[in-house]
């Protein structure tokens, strides 16, 4: 079969290269319309009770995960300089698109008995103007006797105010929501580079929009580290730039492939998906060493270019087809799980792992032979000292001391095995954020002086009209 396959590449090289490039810019222009995912990632299936659950609150009374929170620790906050600052950063907030309310000391309420209409009017403790430091003591002095507010909106004992601003939920989970978050953002800087305060933030529009915008600069930088990390090894292996370049062309076409089987399949780009085009550098690369590395030591043998490149899809053709199939089927096992994020992770993995094999198998053959027969200093790499005292060492390990390796082979297992013993299953929302990182920190700081950010809802059914309304209740 394989001895076919060389045949058909062989003869057909041209038309197979031009469909190779025809199908990249095919998929270069589906690419470009894949998108970030800008969701919570869905880990439950959606037959699990608690996703149910979740859903059924979520269609009742919608989703309050829209609360972005900014926090400050101002001792000298009721100055009145002070809190005319604060009062214009809340009104400047307030006049962003996409921001529904914004609650913070300068808005709150308070209610004031109407024995006329026999009601109650609602009133602000701060008017909008305040133009003596009196007169924002004596309305200081009024607030500390609401102490609902107390542990909510500030700390008095630690001299900490938070601001809570509300985001549209029509706009939470869809790109405009990083827009929103940079305009708060900004708006807040000017305000810390006018006052020199240091601002908190935090809140799941925040955090989720932070993490995405690190999503996206991590997967660029791996990919550079991936590439960079196989550039070195390729020319130290081949001492030659043909090879680099075109292993390179592969894994870069496949990167392409990647982006743009996520985009035809209707997915988004997730905190998962995400990884696969470094993954898929890792993997590509080992096909472009062992075929061109076949196709230099055959060449060497017995000098005929063509017929080393038939050797080479003969021979290493189907070990690297059976590797890549493992490794495909192996990925392809998280399609029978019931996470939504952990199938599209599997389906895309498989798809493009073979994709990546078909790609190496092309490529590689049909460029070395226009290309002109290696030359020697591409060679050496095969009869090199190190490398040949080195397999003589592993040769002579497996043949006089299998013992030994059956015994460390089964330590290891074991030291393996109690790792596995050891790990944990958390819950974390930031659990991938490192401690240090802003975002920790600032989420440490709301729980510590508020008592967290985070939204908690409990759906109560009385199964009864008006149950929840009875003095009782």
């Amino acid at each position: 079969m394989w001895t076919k396959i060389a045949g058909i590449i062989l003869r057909n090289r041209i038309i197979l290269l031009a469909l190779v490039v025809l199908v990249t810019v095919f998929m270069f222009s589906q690419a470009r319309k894949a998108q970030m995912s800008y969701e919570l990632a869905q880990m439950l299936p959606d037959d699990d009770t608690t996703f149910i659950e979740h859903t059924h609150f979520k269609k009742i009374f919608s989703e309050e995960a829209n609360i972005f929170a900014i926090g400050i620790q101002d001792s000298n906050f009721f100055a009145l300089s002070h809190f005319q600052n604060w009062q214009n950063l809340t009104q400047e907030i307030k006049n962003i698109e996409g921001v529904v309310d914004v609650v913070s000391i300068s808005e709150l309420i308070k209610l004031e008995k109407n024995k006329e209409k026999r009601s109650f009017d609602v009133k602000n403790i701060f008017p909008k103007h305040i133009n003596t430091q009196e007169e924002l003591d004596s309305l200081h002095r009024n607030l500390l006797s609401f102490p609902i507010y107390k542990g909510l909106i500030y700390n008095d004992t630690a001299s900490i105010y938070a601001m809570t601003i509300t985001i549209d939920k029509h706009k939470l989970n869809t790109s405009n929501r990083i827009k929103i978050v940079e305009n708060i953002e900004q708006i807040a800087q000017n305000f810390s580079i006018k006052t020199g305060l240091k601002l908190h933030y935090s809140g799941l529009p925040y955090i989720r929009t932070a993490v995405t915008k690190k999503m996206q600069h991590e997967i660029s930088m791996f990919i550079l580290l991936a590439i960079l990390v196989v550039v070195i090894m390729l020319f130290l292996l081949f001492k030659s730039y043909k090879a680099v370049l075109i292993s390179l062309s592969i894994v870069a076409i496949a990167v392409i492939w990647t982006f743009a089987t996520i985009s035809i399949l209707g997915f988004k780009v997730t905190i998962l998906t995400g990884m696969l085009p470094p993954l898929l550098i890792v993997i590509g690369i080992p096909n472009s060493i062992f075929l061109i590395n076949k196709y230099i030591s055959d060449y060497q043998s017995h000098r005929g270019k063509i017929r080393a490149i038939q050797r080479v899809i003969q021979k290493t053709g189907s070990a690297i087809f059976l590797t890549n199939l493992t490794t495909a089927a192996g990925f392809g096992t998280f399609i029978l799980t019931s996470s939504e994020i952990l199938k599209e992770f599997g389906i895309v993995a498989a798809i493009n792992i073979l994709g990546i094999f078909v790609l190496s198998l092309l490529i590689i053959p049909i460029v070395y032979s226009f290309l002109p027969p290696p030359k020697a200093n591409h060679t050496k790499h095969i009869d090199g000292k190190y490398v040949q005292i080195f397999i003589k060492k592993l040769i002579y390990l497996t043949e006089n001391h299998r013992t030994v390796i059956y015994i460390a082979t089964v330590i290891l297992v074991l030291i393996g095995l109690y790792g596995t013993s050891r790990m944990e299953t958390t819950g974390y929302l930031v659990d991938d954020i490192p401690v240090e990182d802003p975002i920790y920190k600032d989420l440490k700081f709301f729980e510590n002086n508020f008592g967290g950010i985070m939204p908690f809802e409990i759906m109560i059914n009385t199964h009864k009209k008006k149950g929840a309304l009875k003095l009782r209740n």
